[in-house]
This record gives structure tokens, C-alpha cells and sequence, in this order.
């Protein structure tokens, strides 16, 4: 009898332990709230939190590689790391979960089969458009002083802005968007041109607020101009002091038409015949050459000064131009 007395003792203790309620994530008797993955407790499954597509619960990487419209999808992507291949899409390729590692220059978002070798690469766009990872051949100025200005010794030849946003190719007016957009040209679109002479460039390059100059350069105004051809015994003589002719042989140069008069080259300048384009017709390499200064013309918005040298003449002469003409350019320090 006591035996049967027991057992129904424990039959009554273990149904009232069955009926004590737990608490759910919210702290809730008997309460259906549910923690997610991200700490969120609820009872509300539709706001449930997900992985992104490089797996982070919670984390806001818009890469969709599973969806076959987003432009870096791949139907091969199976990690958790981030899409395989980026499709076209210029901004992440896969590392650690996270991290987002930036293609090199050598990326072209045209050709699937540069991204691999292009994701964290090392290789560096300058100025010029030489992409590579080699620092020597950067596009760099030589530094020449004349009197207490400092010139670079080479016409410039860039083809980005400091800021790395690419010239516009101006061979005429329906390249641009809009025809005062800085722009370059090749002469006679032949790259040994660049490599001698450098780029021409409208006056609208110089004039754009991302910089064209090397940083801690600018392009010389009127003023400064006046200076150069003020020390070297004014504007009469100064042109046949700064045109570039054969060591020990001027005034004979193997670039200037002869007669390459009054060139001495005594200032070190080295100006070069470099032509100029007219939106048209490039003209004059090796009689002439044009470089633009920034000072703008206060009666004409479409006019700003130019200062020129002949093969002829011996004379640093100056008068306004077309901002969009085509000239080369020498760039002070500031």
C-alpha cells in the first residue's frame, strides 16, 4: 500500500513540474519570442535577420551575387566569401569575410579575364597613362631654374587630372559633352609626337579646378610669363634664348626648321617646335611653337593669352587666342 502511495506522489510532482512554464528570449512566461542570428528577439519571422553575400549576418554588402540581374552575378559563386568573379563591377572582389580589396589599373571592366589577376593588385595609373608597378618610368618633370622662377624642362604630357579623373580626347567639338571641357590632343594622333613634343591641351584644361599641373605646379600666368622674357632681356631676345638647338652647334637643331634664328638656348629652356591643333588641322611642328598661359582675355570669355616662338624670328611674342585651340604648356612652381 505505501509503495502505491508513493508512486502517486511522484506522478503528481512530475505533472505539476510539466505544467511550470519557461520564458522565452523576451523574458516572457510561456511568450513564442525567438532570438535571430543578429540579437533581434521577436515573434515576427519576416523581419528575421539574413546573411549578405559575403556571409556576415546582418551585413549590408550589396554585391547579389545570386541574382542574375545585378552586374557582378556568377552562378558559380558557392563560398561565403563574396561573389567568384565581379562581373563588371569596378568597386570589390573577394578576400577576408568583409573585406573589400580594390582592383588594380590593370581592371578593365570590358574583359572578364583581367579581374582575377587585376583583385588587390599593385599596379599604379600615373599621370601619363602608364599603368605598372614600376615607380621609375612615372611621369615625372625635370626642374629647370631660370632667374628665381623654377620651369619644368618638358612641354606636359598628362592625360589625367591630380585627382585621377581621365582629359577628355578633344580631336574635335563632338567628343565633348560640353565644348569647354578641358581636352588634349596627340599631334597628328602619333604617340612619338608625345614622347618629343608632349600634349597639346585647350585652355580649359588649364582652367579646371581638379589641377593639371603636377601638384605644387601650376600653369604660369601672363605675369610670369613677362618675367622670364624681363630676364632675359625682354621680348625681342628672349625667344632666341629659349629655343632648343644642337650643343656647341646653334643655332642648327635637329627639330627647329632652319633657319633656327638667334637660338642660343643660353636659359636652358629648350622650347621645342610642338605645332598646334586647330580642332581641324594640326599644323606647324618644327616652325612654330604655342603655349598657353592662364591669364584670360577680359574682353572675349572665349579668348585667353598665348605666348609663341618662330623658327624665323628670335622674339618671345604673345596675343589672344581661342581657348579652344590646342598649345602646349610648361608648368612653374608655385
Amino acid at each position: 500500500m505505501s509503495r502505491i502511495l508513493i508512486g502517486i506522489m511522484l506522478l503528481i510532482f512530475a505533472c505539476e513540474e510539466n505544467l511550470v512554464e519557461s520564458e522565452d528570449c523576451a523574458g516572457v512566461l510561456g511568450g513564442d519570442s525567438l532570438e535571430d542570428n543578429c540579437g533581434t528577439c521577436d515573434n515576427d519571422e519576416t523581419n528575421d535577420c539574413v546573411q549578405d553575400c559575403v556571409g556576415i549576418w546582418g551585413g549590408d554588402t550589396i554585391c547579389e551575387c545570386d541574382i542574375e540581374t545585378a552586374c557582378n552575378y556568377d552562378s558559380t559563386a558557392t563560398n561565403d566569401l563574396g561573389c567568384i568573379s565581379p562581373q563588371g563591377c569596378n568597386e570589390w572582389c573577394e578576400g577576408d569575410e568583409g573585406a573589400v580589396i580594390e582592383f588594380d589599373c590593370t581592371y578593365d571592366p570590358d574583359d572578364d579575364t583581367t579581374w582575377e589577376a587585376a583583385c588587390g593588385g599593385s599596379s599604379v595609373l600615373d599621370d601619363c597613362g602608364i599603368c605598372d608597378t614600376d615607380t621609375d618610368n612615372d611621369c615625372d618633370y625635370e626642374p629647370i631654374t631660370i632667374g628665381e622662377q623654377t620651369w619644368t624642362l618638358e612641354n606636359l604630357k598628362v592625360t589625367h587630372y591630380n585627382n585621377g579623373d581621365e582629359i577628355s580626347e578633344g580631336y574635335n567639338n563632338e567628343n565633348l559633352t560640353d565644348p569647354t571641357d578641358g581636352a588634349y590632343v596627340v599631334y597628328d594622333s602619333t604617340a612619338s609626337n608625345t614622347d618629343t613634343y608632349g600634349n597639346l591641351y585647350n585652355w580649359y584644361a588649364i582652367n579646371d579646378s581638379r589641377g593639371l599641373c603636377p601638384v605644387g605646379w601650376h600653369a604660369p600666368s601672363e605675369e610670369e610669363w613677362t618675367i622670364l622674357a624681363d630676364y632675359l632681356g625682354g621680348t625681342g631676345d628672349a625667344g632666341g634664348k629659349i629655343k632648343e638647338c644642337t650643343e656647341e652647334n646653334c643655332p642648327e637643331s635637329i627639330y627647329w626648321d632652319s633657319p633656327n634664328t638667334g637660338a642660343t638656348n643660353e636659359s636652358d629652356f629648350t622650347a621645342l617646335p610642338s605645332g598646334y591643333y586647330n580642332g581641324e588641322v594640326f599644323k606647324h611642328l618644327g616652325s612654330n611653337a604655342y603655349f598657353w598661359s592662364s591669364t584670360d582675355d577680359n574682353n572675349y570669355d572665349d579668348q585667353a593669352l598665348r605666348w609663341y616662338l618662330y623658327s624665323h624670328s628670335d622674339s618671345l611674342s604673345q596675343n589672344y587666342s581661342l581657348k579652344s585651340s590646342y598649345y602646349s604648356i610648361r608648368c612653374i612652381l608655385d
